[in-house]
């Protein structure tokens, strides 16, 4: 959390329970914790970046399944902004369900 703005934005793909965008430092642990409920885990295999952001690819395991990610970190004054992940949305309503 530290190293987050306070007014970062976490944007989830999809059409989840958990999909859209949550704003703030409150909103994004709440999300965080709805994931830890589901034993996530994330295993980063390779990292690029420019100026300001940072796009990792990933491993991630959710509810005993396993699916691959794209996430990309934009930073400000050394503070990640936005958070963008692209990864497996229909895992994500078979975990969390359908809005």
């Amino acid at each position: 959390m530290e190293n987050m703005a306070d007014d970062i934005e976490w944007i989830t793909p999809g059409n989840s329970a958990i999909s859209g965008a949550v704003r703030g430092k409150q909103e994004v642990g709440a999300l965080w914790a709805k994931f830890a409920e589901k034993g996530f885990t994330t295993s980063p295999q390779y990292w690029f970046s420019d100026d300001e952001r940072v796009v990792v690819l990933t491993q991630v395991a959710l509810a005993g399944e396993r699916a691959d990610s794209a996430d990309v970190l934009t930073f400000r004054d050394g503070k990640v902004v936005k958070f963008q992940t692209a990864g497996d949305t229909a895992m994500l309503e078979r975990v969390f369900g359908s809005k």
